[in-house]
């Protein structure tokens, strides 16, 4: 049985990765020197690496063939903040 937190903190898990991709979409209009000082890039590791902890911690409270399957949220929250934030079209 799947615990209802476990599940939760997937897919929040799978908004914070979105957000980390974003950030580092932003983080790519910069030159690859400046990137170590880039505070886009350097949150969008910082977010990956949140988002790789609450994966591992849920998926401790649950069953792989209920979370994986929530864990692919993340490609639509990357096609909705492409759309709504980068003005890119589907």
């Amino acid at each position: 049985m799947t615990a209802w937190w476990s599940m939760f903190l997937i897919i929040g898990s799978t908004v914070i990765s979105a957000t980390a991709s974003y950030l580092f979409k932003k983080a790519s209009k910069s030159m690859w020197l400046q990137l170590i000082t880039n505070f886009n890039f350097l949150g969008g590791i910082m977010l990956y690496i949140v988002s790789v902890a609450a994966t591992i911690i849920a998926y401790k409270g649950g069953e792989l063939t209920v979370l994986v399957p929530l864990g692919s949220l993340n490609y639509i929250w990357g096609s909705l903040i492409a759309v709504w934030l980068l003005n890119e079209k589907m």
